[in-house]
């Protein structure tokens, strides 16, 4: 077998490369013009000469290619919001202005505020678009549910940068999803306009209808909760205890509604329209059903990422049987795809979009090789066979992205999922059976209900015992991207041999393993070469010195309380060896005395230090500081009020010194 034989394969990746190489180097639009008009004219050059051939020339293939990556930039820089006149993030930040919007969706809310997407639709009257997180304590308004209309007075605030290193960038997430700036309101009255009874609402009413139906048999809070992220992607309920035991088990995917819950329906409506097939045009009758159906439920879940996905491959999947070009399984993989990046060419950065197109095109390229594990003809048996080599595949095709990005590995997500996606299988059906039963058989209802909530508690007693055995989840593991592309150099490479086996493809299996092996190495010793004092952003002081290549020393009288600051620092430094000791109040870095001022205030006029660093408060007057001891620099470290911090910025602007807090710029590295 040839790796991607096929074109359309080739021209989905040559669109993914596209918009990535646009999102980290934004081409000018001239230049994407010039390049544009060159390469069409070679295209048409080769096209004419292809004409007279009977096999397309290397240039037709070559030039093909780079317009694939040309409409990728172009996608993209299309779908970039912010870079229209209209929008909203061309109106000043931090300044109060009349702000009109519409509620989109409500988001997971803390004890103290509600937090909202909104869609911002006028500044001043000034007519707007664009996405906005906004935060409303809860104790001020009214609960808002999709398409109401709100007017209040506040200012945008620049989403919050990452404050410490190798830490996840939540700003860079929110940013791919077209989402520029936050509001926070305070003590500002809210006016509610009404609302548009537009398409979310109408869908907001469906749901807590349906959610109704669940919450009316007075499960277990927990047992609720899951079957409402199972069946309607509401994950508000679930607690931060469940969601960390189903990650640390490995089967956090059951959680979110993807691929697997699609499928399970998929196979369900398959299986139940089957009988159609006698009728004329029953094939037809069929597609329509079951394309209708899931696209129903991909509509009720309100069309999040991971479902449109999901119904996308399966509706071309289904497509495919009709047109008999199930064979063609890689085209229609690449399809889905490719009208995902067409309609949302930032899918491409979304963790989700990754994770799961690595799962499907693992499991697909590993299953022809599944038949060499079924040692039995009997269909129980197999079905739990191909469960284990589906985990496994699925497994090996997410590893890479999953250690970069979640940075651990569950050894247990074999048995895991082995126990979970059956019983997840019939909760899934026995859910679906119970809506249909609540409004038409409530005799039978109850009883259901009673099965749902067993199978529930004993999935959730399952996963628990697995996620207490923490030895078994290897955590922190240092890993970078360039580590992450070698991984995947190995695997393809590994795929190939498989698929043509002989000693020159095992070479390139040999090759590929050395290359993440070198990698490791130079990313180790890149990284341990560093020498380097850093004082963290935190509300307790915490600062990290590179002693030798191997080891790190923090500096803190709160390890408690920095303990995933320490982690997260020792992962990205390969750091093999770790000290805390406790911080004094002065220590000296490349021959400069640093001084550091707590909530006592009281410090030394003789020591004239050159670093000042100040934290939890302190009462102090910083003129006459500045004046005693004239600091070189002035640090706030992230334990100050914003109070005090705005004060010390203003000091240090007038008598020209230069400040640093790290609440707004971030840790500080001496």
């Amino acid at each position: 077998m040839k790796f991607f034989p096929y074109p359309l394969i080739v021209y989905t990746l040559g669109i993914a490369l596209g918009i990535a190489l646009h999102h980290f180097l934004r081409f000018s639009y001239l230049f994407i013009s010039i390049v544009v008009v060159l390469t069409l004219c070679l295209w048409l050059y080769a096209f004419l000469q292809t004409k007279r051939q009977l096999i397309p020339s290397v240039l037709f293939g070559v030039n093909s290619l780079i317009l694939s990556l040309l409409l990728g930039s172009i996608l993209h820089t299309v779908h970039i919001e912010n870079q229209y006149r209209d929008h909203y993030t061309h109106y000043k930040e931090n300044t109060t202005q009349l702000i009109s919007g519409k509620i989109i969706s409500e988001l997971k809310t803390s004890e103290k505020q509600s937090k909202y997407l909104i869609e911002i639709t006028s500044i001043e009257e000034q007519a707007t678009f664009g996405k906005a997180l906004l935060y409303i304590p809860k104790e001020l308004t009214k609960h808002f549910i999709p398409d109401d209309k709100i007017v209040f007075r506040s200012q945008f605030s620049p989403l919050l940068q990452n404050l410490n290193p190798y830490q996840f960038n939540y700003a860079d997430y929110l940013r791919n999803k077209q989402i520029y700036q936050v509001i926070f309101l305070k003590k500002q009255a809210i006016l509610y306009i009404g609302n548009d009874k537009g398409f979310r609402f109408y869908l907001y009413r469906i749901k807590r209808k349906l959610l109704s139906v669940f919450e009316s048999y007075n499960w277990e809070k927990q047992t609720t909760a899951i079957i409402e992220a199972l069946i309607l992607g509401e994950r508000f309920l679930l607690d931060d205890t469940i969601t960390q035991n189903y990650q640390d088990a490995g089967v956090m995917h059951i959680l979110a509604i993807s691929g697997l819950h699609i499928g399970i329906l998929y196979l369900i409506l398959l299986f139940l329209t089957n009988p159609l097939k006698r009728l004329t045009y029953g094939l037809f009758i069929q597609l329509f059903i079951i394309l209708s159906l899931l696209w129903g439920f991909a509509l009720l879940t309100g069309f999040s990422p991971s479902v449109s996905r999901a119904v996308t491959v399966f509706s071309l999947i289904a497509l495919g049987k009709i047109l008999n070009k199930t064979n063609a399984v890689y085209n229609l993989i690449a399809a889905s795809a490719l009208l995902l990046l067409l309609f949302n060419p930032n899918s491409l950065f979304d963790i989700g979009f990754q994770l799961s197109y690595a799962a499907v095109l693992s499991i697909v390229l590993f299953n022809p090789f599944f038949k060499y594990f079924r040692f039995s003809s009997n269909k129980s048996i197999i079905y739990f066979i191909d469960i284990i080599l589906v985990s496994i595949s699925a497994q090996i095709g997410v590893l890479p992205l999953s250690i970069l990005y979640f940075n651990q590995f569950p050894i247990l997500f074999l048995p895991a999922n082995i126990v979970a996606i059956p019983l997840v299988t019939l909760v899934l059906i026995l859910s679906l059976s119970l809506l249909i039963c609540h409004f038409m058989i409530p005799a039978l209802s109850k009883f259901i209900a009673d099965l749902i909530e067993f199978f529930v508690h004993y999935l959730n007693l399952f996963i628990d015992r697995l996620a207490h055995w923490h030895d078994l989840t290897i955590r922190n593991i240092a890993y970078t991207p360039l580590l992450c592309f070698l991984s995947y150099t190995f695997i393809f490479s590994f795929l190939f041999w498989l698929y043509n086996k002989n000693f020159k493809n095992f070479r390139w299996v040999l090759y590929s393993l050395l290359f993440v092996q070198l990698g490791y190495i130079g990313t180790f010793v890149y990284q341990n070469n560093k020498k380097e004092l850093i004082l963290f952003h935190s509300s307790h002081s915490v600062l990290a010195q590179r002693v030798t290549p191997k080891q790190t020393v923090f500096f803190t009288n709160n390890p408690e309380e920095n303990h995933k600051i320490i982690m997260d620092y020792k992962k990205g430094t390969f750091t093999d060896d770790i000290s805390i000791k406790p911080l004094s109040n002065t220590f000296f870095i490349r021959k400069k005395r640093c001084l550091i001022i707590d909530s006592s205030g009281i410090y030394n006029i003789s020591l004239k230090p050159d670093i000042v660093i100040l934290t939890q408060n302190p009462k102090i007057n910083l003129e006459r500081l500045i004046k005693d001891i004239d600091p070189q620099k002035i640090i706030a470290d992230g334990s100050n009020n914003f109070y005090f911090i705005k004060i010390w910025k203003s000091t240090c602007r007038k008598e020209k010194i230069p400040f640093h807090a790290t609440a707004e710029k971030g840790f500080y590295k001496f």
